[in-house]
């Protein structure tokens, strides 16, 4: 899991899952647009705690979440 992927073909690889990035590239707006995985799968928490290791050797995590959402979910904000 060293190489380095887009966000379209994270998305495309990774569909329904938590994935954690080490040293994201970020657009102009900060926003994702690819890194290398360093985790990846269905629980948020397993995906947490397989990036905890690398913590102070690597400067930037993102996680990211390609899980869809059930159709009629309502949010209360």
């Amino acid at each position: 899991m060293n190489e380095f992927l887009t966000r379209t073909e994270l998305e495309s690889r990774y569909d329904g899952e938590w994935v954690a990035l080490r040293d994201p590239q970020l657009d102009d707006h900060d926003e994702v647009i690819g890194g290398t995985v360093i985790a990846h799968g269905l629980d948020a928490d397993e995906v947490a705690r397989a990036a905890l290791p690398l913590r102070g050797k690597v400067r930037h995590f993102a996680f990211l979440c390609f899980a869809k959402e059930p159709q009629n979910m309502e949010y209360i904000l």
